[in-house]
């Protein structure tokens, strides 16, 4: 269940998480692995983020906003 509180988080705090994924990634690219693969394994695991908090229902829209901004050519956080 998502937590109540909406408050505004500080995005630094998820520095060592992305640290520890970049690395990683770059680690199977290195080791040969293709990066379509890597790319659709680390979408799959951001569904399961979004599941694992019960928040599934706000991925159409999400994605839709996410291609629209691909699509302007915007640039994305």
């Amino acid at each position: 269940m998502p937590p109540t509180d909406q408050s505004p988080i500080d995005f630094s705090d998820f520095s060592e998480v992305a640290q520890v994924f970049t690395d990683s990634y770059a680690r199977l690219i290195h080791n040969g692995s293709p990066a379509t693969e890597i790319a659709r394994a680390m979408l799959g695991a951001t569904l399961n983020v979004y599941e694992m908090f019960g928040l599934r229902a706000e991925l159409p829209g999400l994605f839709r906003n996410l291609a629209d901004e691909i699509e302007m050519d915007t640039k994305l956080n």
